[in-house]
């Protein structure tokens, strides 16, 4: 149960890693 709860949050992390750097980019363009 706790396994799966940490994959997701893990997941999220990700794509707001990703959703940053989009921003990022867009802002510097």
């Amino acid at each position: 149960m706790f396994t799966g709860i940490i994959e997701e949050l893990g997941e999220a992390v990700r794509l707001d890693r990703h959703g940053d750097r989009a921003g990022l980019t867009v802002r510097g363009q």
